[in-house]
């Protein structure tokens, strides 16, 4: 794949990093998590071939039904509003529910 079509399918609503997704499944229930590994598709998207990331710079698209992503915004919108209470150091919640966010509006719109 090259590095033009690789970015074009990355900046795609809903195509999340690995990172993205480990963080959502660990602030969601348990039902919920599960939903979302599920609407995971199995395989990363191929990288170009002169891409330095290991397996953690891999990038996923995810398939879910509206019900669900509105599940996972109302979930992480939750724990955005604790977050202030919460420990300083751990990273912030608001950028992964933009994401989901964006992805959510998008669905809804098509």
């Amino acid at each position: 794949m090259n590095w033009s079509d690789y970015k074009d399918i990355c900046d795609r609503t809903n195509v999340f990093s690995r990172w993205a997704l480990d963080r959502t499944q660990n602030l969601l229930t348990p039902e919920l998590s599960k939903e979302l590994e599920l609407g995971v598709v199995a395989d990363a998207i191929p990288k170009p071939e002169d891409h330095k990331g290991d397996h953690r710079t891999d990038m996923f698209e995810v398939n879910l039904d509206v019900e669900i992503q509105q599940g996972i915004v109302a979930e992480l919108s939750q724990q955005a509003g604790r977050e202030s209470t919460q420990d300083l150091s751990a990273p912030k919640i608001s950028p992964l529910l933009k994401a989901w966010e964006e992805l959510l509006r998008d669905s809804q719109t098509t």
